[in-house]
């Protein structure tokens, strides 16, 4: 007997020990998303709460524990075309990003940049909460004469500046445009990636109404995957602008979404292996959700799975 003692207790530990490595992994770890939630009219929706919401990883519900405003401030980089392509519109383009400045800085401390990518990507004023310095930077972006636009390159400079960036977790990047011509080599996939990385959510605000040369070109195929994908996949926003007269109202509409986000918390096992789909509904009717596609920290997502 004395002699089993201390194998009984040994074996005991080592069972207590596998039960442990086995239990662990399915321990709860809250997780939070922002979500955009529109009403008919596309204006925020106001007043929902936990028994509003339902979340779903891989087809698997999660408990939701929290919803809130998002009151947190955000870093955003504000893109606005200065290719030869917006000669036309550029003064509203000026317009409607001054008038989106003006609502988000107005809100709280968050933060902007704004880079012009015709020619090529340029960091016209790096981040601030100072309104008087974006609205002076906005006032020096003028159409460059004879030029192409590089947005794609933009995408990725902005989101590699903002995943450097930690002192938030709501990152949005906006971008004004025209469907100008694109100079932009990039593979649609190696812009993504970076956009994922940042974590930011992508929106785009494109005056379609501009005549291009050629549709066509793998240049401008790729943009169209990158502007489809980021934005339905990081939960944002792409509006199809007929008439220059329609992007201040843009921007100050997209202002609006992204001051009345919900912030959701919800409850996730830790496991080895990260969910790949993330899917968010609203059990009111009438009610349109934005929200990302793919939890944090998973693969971005590539056109063939689409």
């Amino acid at each position: 007997m004395k002699t089993l003692r201390p194998l009984l207790a040994s074996t005991a530990l080592v069972l207590g020990a596998i039960v442990l490595a086995v239990e662990s992994p399915l321990a709860a770890a809250e997780r939070d998303l922002f979500v955009s939630v529109l009403n008919d009219t596309k204006e925020p929706a106001e007043g929902l709460t936990v028994d509003d919401f339902v979340v779903r990883e891989d087809g698997v519900a999660r408990e939701v524990l929290r919803v809130e405003r998002a009151t947190a401030p955000m870093q955003i980089a504000l893109l606005i075309d200065d290719s030869a392509a917006a000669d036309s519109p550029i003064k509203k383009f000026r317009d409607g990003a001054k008038g989106f400045v003006k609502l988000v800085t107005a809100a709280g401390k968050s933060e902007i940049a704004v880079i012009t990518f015709g020619e090529r990507s340029t960091l016209v004023r790096d981040y601030t909460t100072d309104p008087t310095s974006l609205f002076s930077a906005i006032d020096r972006i003028f159409p460059r004469s004879g030029t192409g636009m590089q947005l794609l390159d933009a995408l990725v400079d902005a989101s590699k500046g903002l995943a450097k960036r930690e002192t938030s977790a709501r990152r949005h990047i906006v971008v004004i445009m025209t469907e100008g011509t694109e100079f932009s080599t990039l593979h649609y996939q190696n812009v993504l990636d970076a956009i994922h990385r940042a974590n930011a959510t992508m929106h785009a605000l494109v005056l379609t109404s501009i005549s291009v040369s050629d549709l066509s070109s793998e240049e401008i195929r790729t943009r169209n995957q990158v502007l489809d994908l980021g934005t339905r996949t990081t939960g944002g926003r792409r509006d199809n602008l007929l008439a220059d007269l329609s992007v201040e109202s843009a921007c100050a509409s997209l202002a609006r979404e992204l001051l009345n986000q919900y912030r959701i918390v919800y409850a996730r096992p830790d496991t080895l292996i990260p969910p790949e789909k993330l899917e968010v509904t609203v059990k009111r009717p009438g009610l349109t959700v934005r929200a990302p596609t793919r939890p944090a920290g998973g693969q971005a997502p590539t056109a063939q799975k689409q």
